[in-house]
């Protein structure tokens, strides 16, 4: 993997870690789906999950194109986040899994 890939990588998980507010300069940045973590796991919720993702990476990321996300349940409260995205630049699909709650 490039050190581009790599930035890429970092730049979504810590979008997708980080709760709106958060940051004092910038209270915008970051991802909504904190806001479901005691939510029960249901489709609905599962659909939210990928639409507050899909919504911060395009703000946030404009290196990639989003195309897929899932989300499950792990053990102990916490949920698995696997976005599948394209890198503009290159084309190349790539995938990352983000564990949040933890």
């Amino acid at each position: 993997m490039s050190e581009y890939e790599q930035n890429i990588r970092e730049s979504i998980t810590l979008i997708l870690g980080t709760k709106p507010g958060e940051r004092q300069m910038l209270p915008d940045f970051g991802c909504r789906i904190h806001e479901l973590m005691f939510t029960p796991n249901t489709t609905s919720t599962a659909t939210l999950v990928a639409h507050h993702v899909q919504a911060a990476l395009a703000r946030w990321e404009p290196r990639i194109d989003v195309s897929k996300v899932d989300s499950w349940p792990d053990p102990g409260g916490t949920v698995r986040v696997a976005v599948h995205y394209t890198i503009r630049s290159t084309q190349q699909a790539q995938d990352v899994s983000v564990l949040l709650g933890s």
